[in-house]
């Protein structure tokens, strides 16, 4: 039986801390072959740019030195953004050894399903309909622009 050291034991660790959470965003957002994450190393990068939509041959700028840099702070911004999340998530994925626990939970909390570009935007008809009376109680005088910005703030924000 061959002899499993320390070096061994932490690849396989690595791998599985960057592959799992990989796989389970793949699955969450419906990408096929999300199995592809289990590949050491540009397996992870593949399913996640696959998740937002983008060329898998990204892949390639992760294995060139100091371009990688760019490309990891590029993705930890993008990816949450893609995803319908908060850019937040980008800064638990560039501060060393937090990423890999941000990349757990982030994959776990991940929505099932693709992200509906246009709920995220949209308004009641009934909240619109009165911000169009307020733009033309702006455009008749009755209203300065400063109370039609700050009553269009309130009805935007309201649940």
């Amino acid at each position: 039986m061959p002899n499993i050291g320390p070096l061994e034991v932490f690849a396989l660790l690595l791998l599985v801390a960057v592959s799992v959470p990989a796989y389970v965003v793949g699955q969450r957002r419906d990408v096929p072959n999300s199995g592809l994450a289990f590949i050491p190393f540009v397996g992870p990068w593949i399913v996640i740019l696959r998740s937002i939509r983008t060329s898998a041959w990204l892949t390639i700028l992760a294995c060139i030195p100091f371009v990688s840099l760019v490309f990891g702070i590029w993705a930890a911004f993008t990816v949450p953004i893609r995803h319908s999340r908060t850019a937040w998530w980008g800064v638990a994925f560039i501060i060393p050894f937090v990423n890999f626990v941000g990349f757990w939970v982030y994959a776990f909390t991940l929505p099932t399903g693709r992200p509906d570009p246009t709920r995220a935007w949209s308004i009641s008809e009934e909240r619109l309909a009165r911000i169009n009376t307020l733009a033309d109680l702006r455009d008749r005088g009755a209203l300065s622009e400063e109370e039609f910005k700050a009553e269009k703030a309130r009805l935007l924000t309201v649940d």
